[in-house]
């Protein structure tokens, strides 16, 4: 069961992936999504930094919940989406952090949430896979708000 829900999430993540590689316009306008997002109180994600590099290429950076001070994830580069097709703002975003060969893989998910039209806070959405052999981990999910 366990593999089968690892193949689906994969099987997903590789199809938005190659869908969004395959588009023809990739949404550019980032101001509405680019922020430090805070959820303090989370036992998965306690920051993420969405920012712009060098380039100009938008970035995501994850803190994880960790102790006595955030565990570092990274930073790494998203496939963006835009709320409809004639529209260039990023609205949400889905990123990849380490694979099948890593011990822990997680693929993160999202997206903004609008409150009298206003993005107020940020729906994340986290995959968590244990690659260990013998890893008596449960593979899981969460969806955590930041603001």
């Amino acid at each position: 069961m366990n593999f089968l829900r690892s193949t689906t999430a994969r099987v997903t993540a590789g199809v938005l992936f190659a869908t969004a590689l395959a588009s023809a316009r990739t949404p550019t306008n980032y101001s509405a999504i680019k922020k430090t997002w805070l959820n303090p109180t989370s036992s998965s994600l306690v920051k993420i930094v969405i920012g712009t590099d060098s380039t100009g290429r938008l970035f995501l950076h994850a803190y994880g919940a960790c102790s006595p001070t955030p565990c570092d994830w990274g930073k790494v580069y998203p496939t963006v989406w835009s709320g409809s097709v004639g529209s260039g703002t990023v609205k949400a975003a889905a990123a990849t952090y380490g694979s099948s060969l890593t011990p822990i893989s997680r693929m993160l998910f999202v997206n903004l949430v609008y409150v009298n039209g206003l993005p107020t806070q940020l729906q994340v959405n986290l995959f968590t896979q244990f690659n260990g052999r013998g890893d008596p981990r449960f593979n899981y999910w969460a969806t955590e708000l930041m603001k």
